[in-house]
C-alpha cells in the first residue's frame, strides 16, 4: 500500500512538472493559432464522407486492418464533430477561450488522470486521444485541400486563364501547408503513450521484451 502511495505521489509530481508545462505550452499554441477554413460545400462533404467511410469499411472488413478500420471509421466521424465547432469561443471569467482550446485541454486531462491513477473507468477514454488526432488530421490535411480544389472548380467558369492560373498555382502551394498542419494534430498521441505505458514500466518493459523476443 504505502509503495502504491509513493508511485502515485512520483507520478503526480512528473505530471506536475514534466507534463502540464507541456500541454500548457500547447494549449497556448492553439488558442493564438486559430485556423481558418473556407466554408466546406455540404455536396462535396457528403460525397467525400460517403467516400472516406466507404474506404473505412474495407479497412475494418480486413483482419490485419480491422482496428484501423475502426480507428479510420470513428474518425471520420469525428471530422462532422470538429466542424460543428470551427470557429466557436467561450468566454470564462474574462477569458475568450476558442472550443478547440477546451477540446484539447479535456483530451490532455484525460491522460494525465489516467496516468497519475490508472483505473479501467479511465482507460477506455484515452482511444479520443488517437481518434480526435487522426479526425484533426483529416480535415487539415485531406477535407480542407478537397475543398480548396472543389471550390476552384466550380469557380473555373467565372475567372480568365491567367486568374485561374494563379489560384490554382495557390491551391496547390497550399497543400504541404495544410498536410504539415494536420500532421501536428498526433502530436496528441504523446500523451496518450504517455499514459499508456508510462504508469508501470517495468510491466511495460517485460511486455516488450516478452513481445520482441528481448532477453533481459
Amino acid at each position: 500500500m504505502i509503495r502504491q502511495a509513493v508511485w502515485a505521489f512520483l507520478r503526480l509530481v512528473a505530471v506536475l512538472f514534466l507534463y502540464l508545462p507541456v500541454a500548457y505550452a500547447f494549449l497556448i499554441i492553439i488558442q493564438i493559432s486559430r485556423p481558418r477554413f473556407l466554408e466546406m460545400n455540404w455536396d462535396a462533404y457528403i460525397w467525400f464522407t460517403v467516400l472516406l467511410l466507404v474506404v473505412g469499411y474495407c479497412l475494418f472488413h480486413f483482419s490485419r486492418t480491422k482496428e484501423f478500420g475502426k480507428l479510420f471509421l470513428i474518425s471520420v466521424l469525428g471530422v462532422s464533430v470538429l466542424m460543428m465547432y470551427e470557429g466557436q469561443s467561450y468566454t470564462i471569467s474574462t477569458l475568450d477561450i476558442s472550443a478547440n482550446a477546451l477540446y484539447v485541454a479535456f483530451l490532455f486531462l484525460i491522460p494525465a488522470i489516467h496516468f497519475i491513477l490508472p483505473s479501467v473507468w479511465t482507460r477506455p477514454f484515452l482511444f479520443l486521444l488517437p481518434v480526435s488526432a487522426l479526425s484533426w488530421f483529416l480535415r487539415m490535411s485531406i477535407y480542407q485541400p478537397v475543398c480548396f480544389s472543389y471550390e476552384l472548380y466550380v469557380s473555373k467558369s467565372t475567372l480568365s486563364p491567367e486568374q485561374y492560373d494563379k489560384v490554382f498555382e495557390l491551391v496547390l502551394q497550399s497543400f504541404p501547408t495544410t498536410f504539415i498542419g494536420g500532421s501536428m494534430a498526433f502530436g496528441l498521441l504523446i500523451p496518450y503513450w504517455f499514459a499508456l505505458y508510462g504508469p508501470n514500466p517495468a510491466s511495460t518493459y517485460r511486455s516488450l521484451t516478452r513481445d520482441y523476443g528481448v532477453n533481459s
